[in-house]
């Protein structure tokens, strides 16, 4: 999974971000091999890649703005890991050639290119252990491969930034800063509309013999699930401070809704109970 990250400050507007990141991309895609340093091809080609997926990762911070990260999820039919210590410096330095002619700019370039392209090995054996212990949770839960690369939006932000999503927790909770969350929400939202959240490159869906389904197949799919109950904002945080969330499946099993309902209130109030003893 290689990780390009866009340098960035507060007065950026996330459109102006979105639009450097997305033209540095496709610059540093159509790069010719000229033998002064690997393009972004050639070392492609090297890491023997049929294809990839990529997720965006959008989160804010008071400090420095908006913060974009791309994350592609890359399929090789042949792995030389000996050789990502010098992919990932190769990408790097590719990665800021097209950063540049895409209008962006570098203060550090040293840092940036240290920091601005991470790749993270994965094995069939060990590759989601690996990256649940470099992400952050949600919700008390390992935060896996997968929801990286597909739900940046709702992940926890790192180094005091904050997701779009989480920002309208905060606004439902009256956070202090909930007048800022709403506008940044809505030029989030602005700027994001007709966006792709998760998208392959060209025939790698074929080649995996995936089924890419429109936004209104997957929401007819999961409209035909069997609803069972519904629970408050307030129901769902109780059972996640509590750490209940067995014991709420648990009795799931040989209840209907009306019974249930009822039992998960007598559930969370012994379990509070039980807390503040």
């Amino acid at each position: 999974m290689i990780t390009w990250t866009t340098p960035h400050n507060i007065r950026q507007p996330l459109s102006e971000v979105l639009h450097i990141q997305d033209r540095a991309i496709r610059i540093m895609k159509q790069q010719p091999q000229r033998n002064l340093y690997p393009v972004y091809r050639t070392i492609i080609k090297e890491m023997c890649s049929v294809g990839a997926y990529t997720g965006r990762e959008n989160t804010f911070g008071s400090k420095n703005g908006w913060h974009l990260h791309r994350h592609d999820l890359h399929f090789m039919v042949r792995a030389n890991h000996s050789q990502l210590k010098k992919w990932r410096h190769s990408l790097a330095v590719a990665w800021a050639v097209a950063f540049l002619k895409a209008g962006g700019a570098i203060d550090n370039f040293e840092a940036f290119l240290s920091r601005s392209v991470k790749i993270d090995q994965i094995n069939s054996d060990d590759g989601y252990d690996r990256i649940s212990k470099y992400i952050t949770t949600v919700e008390g839960e390992n935060w896996s491969l997968a929801k990286e690369a597909t739900k940046g939006i709702v992940k926890s932000g790192k180094n005091g930034n904050i997701t779009p999503f989480g920002m309208l927790e905060a606004i439902r909770h009256g956070d202090t800063h909930s007048r800022l969350y709403s506008a940044k929400f809505w030029e989030y939202a602005q700027t994001m509309k007709g966006k792709k959240q998760f998208f392959p490159t060209p025939g790698l869906s074929r080649f995996l013999g995936v089924d890419n389904k429109t936004d209104a197949e997957l929401l007819k799919e999961s409209s035909d699930g069997n609803h069972y109950a519904f629970l408050t904002h307030d129901q769902w945080a109780d059972i996640n401070v509590l750490e209940i969330k067995g014991e709420v499946l648990a009795i799931t099993e040989h209840l209907n809704e009306f019974e249930f309902m009822d039992e998960l209130d007598k559930l969370i109030r012994a379990y509070q109970a039980d807390k503040a003893a």
